[in-house]
C-alpha cells in the first residue's frame, strides 16, 4: 500500500500531466478525458457542468489547440483511502501573455491503482 507521501506525489504528478495534456486543446480530448472517472464531473463558473466520459471527450474538442497553457500550483491534498481531495492555484496565459488566476477544486478517486478526477472545478478570480 503507497505511503501518504507516495498519494499525494502521485496526484501532483498527474494533475501535472493532465495540465500538459489540457494545453494540447482539441486534438488531445480522448487523452485528456482519460484523466478522469466514467462518471466525472467538469464545472466551470457560469457554465453547464459536462457530466461523464463522452460528454467530456466532446468537450475536450472545443478546447484550443495552441497558445494555452496553465500553471498549477499551491496543491492542497487530503487523502482518505482511495479518495482524495486537491484545491489549487491556476494561472493562465494565452498568447504568451497573462491572462489570470483561478481556483481548481478537484475530488479524486484512486481507480485500477491510478489516481483519476472524479469531480473537478474551476473558479477563474477575475
Amino acid at each position: 500500500m503507497p505511503s501518504l507521501a507516495d498519494d499525494k506525489e502521485a496526484i501532483r504528478e498527474n494533475l501535472a500531466r493532465y495540465i500538459a495534456v489540457a494545453d494540447l486543446g482539441g486534438p488531445a480530448a480522448e487523452e485528456w478525458a482519460a484523466f478522469f472517472t466514467d462518471d466525472a464531473e467538469f464545472r466551470q463558473q457560469g457554465a453547464d457542468a459536462v457530466v461523464g466520459r463522452d460528454a467530456l471527450v466532446e468537450f475536450g474538442r472545443t478546447m484550443p489547440a495552441t497558445g494555452v497553457r496553465h500553471m498549477i500550483s499551491d496543491h492542497v491534498i487530503e487523502v482518505d483511502g482511495d479518495e482524495a481531495t486537491c484545491v489549487a492555484t491556476v494561472a493562465l496565459f494565452i498568447g504568451g501573455k497573462f491572462f489570470g488566476t483561478g481556483r481548481a477544486s478537484d475530488e479524486l478517486r484512486r481507480v485500477d491503482g491510478r489516481w483519476r478526477i472524479a469531480s473537478r472545478s474551476f473558479a477563474p478570480d477575475w
